[in-house]
């Protein structure tokens, strides 16, 4: 017998044997046909994953605009940050990023040494506790003309930190979904 151009043995026949797989392999042709259904729900969960990500982003950079005029009237600095409009508001979808790659991390299944593992829960949940705070600050800032529902989301704090959660997190979740949808 020969296997890729050199002879085997009849010792090393018996282990080939051992090796081979016991099921088909799936192919492409054979895997089950997406319907309609799930690919229009599988687009749909990312795209709207993406507009709350993107209302999410635009409310952590307002939170810390705010939270950074905060801290500096605090100590007593004359400068304040405009808040974010127009094009600046692009400088939240980096921010978000770097959010959103931090929270999707589990940090529950680090390795390593306890230290390093300490270390790795300690920045996830600094990351966390800044992104939801920086939303919840961001959603109560709201300009007096805003639509109804945003100033009674701002009013009450219940009802911004149930939105900030929501921002905080749903997005992210309704994207993978999406995208695992649409890879079955």
């Amino acid at each position: 017998m020969r296997r890729r151009g050199r002879a085997i043995a009849g010792g090393e026949e018996k282990d080939m044997q051992h090796n081979v797989r016991s099921a088909p392999m799936a192919s492409a042709a054979a895997r089950r046909q997406m319907s309609g259904n799930e690919i229009a729900a599988g687009i749909a969960l990312i795209v709207f994953g993406a507009l709350l990500w993107l209302a999410g982003a635009r409310y952590t950079l307002t939170g810390w605009v705010y939270g950074l005029n905060w801290f500096a009237a605090w100590l007593g600095l004359p400068a304040q940050i405009p808040p974010p409009v127009g094009m600046a508001v692009l400088f939240a979808v980096p921010i978000g990023l770097v959010y959103s790659l931090v929270e999707l991390y589990r940090p529950w299944k680090a390795r390593g040494d306890w230290t390093a593992a300490a270390l790795i829960w300690v920045i996830w949940v600094i990351i966390v506790f800044t992104d939801g705070g920086s939303t919840f600050l961001g959603v109560k800032q709201v300009a007096p003309d805003a639509w109804l529902i945003t100033r009674q989301v701002a009013a009450s704090d219940y009802l911004a930190g149930g939105w900030s959660l929501v921002l905080t997190f749903i997005p992210e979740w309704l994207m993978i979904g999406g995208i695992k949808l649409l890879r079955r």
